[in-house]
């Protein structure tokens, strides 16, 4: 089972890369109408900004929660599943917002429809979220050698 884990880890972070290459969601403007496409890599790059106005720029902090999830997923997978979790809430949580800051001055549009990208996205924290969970629900069993300390026996300490 432990090899089904490693596979949904490589899983999320493959997802992750080609959510990149994609447009993740597209906004409508309020002058003409015209959906403005945004990409993935873009906002990885700038995303964080929108963590400073809120809204559905908070949905960014899924990336960090991902990265620590990834860096933890080894040799703590209690932390990888915890942080796995928020990064399924934050991800999933776009899907609640209708609008989203579309420049400096402040100005909102409304989100017209997601593309590849988000889903891309949304599936990588979900695949990290069930590798973790398996890796906890079927954590690594060392050999164990009986030794006498293990079968009770004090040893002879002078």
């Amino acid at each position: 089972m432990r090899g089904v884990a490693w596979f949904f880890f490589i899983a999320s972070f493959g997802l992750f890369l080609s959510s990149l290459t994609g447009d993740t969601f597209c906004v409508g403007n309020k002058n003409n109408g015209a959906c403005q496409h945004t990409p993935g890599s873009l906002l990885l790059l700038i995303g964080w900004l929108g963590v400073l106005v809120g809204g559905a720029g908070l949905t960014w902090l899924a990336n960090p929660f991902l990265v620590v999830s990834w860096l933890t997923f080894y040799r703590e997978p209690k932390i990888s599943l915890l942080f796995s979790f928020f990064a399924v809430v934050a991800s999933g949580s776009f899907l609640l917002f209708s609008e989203i800051i579309t420049d400096e001055a402040g100005h909102y549009g409304p989100i017209i429809h997601r593309h590849i990208g988000y889903w891309l996205w949304l599936s990588s924290t979900i695949a990290m979220l069930v590798g973790s969970g398996i890796r906890m629900a079927f954590p690594k069993v060392d050999k164990v050698t009986p030794t006498s300390a293990t079968l009770g026996e004090t040893p002879n300490i002078k």
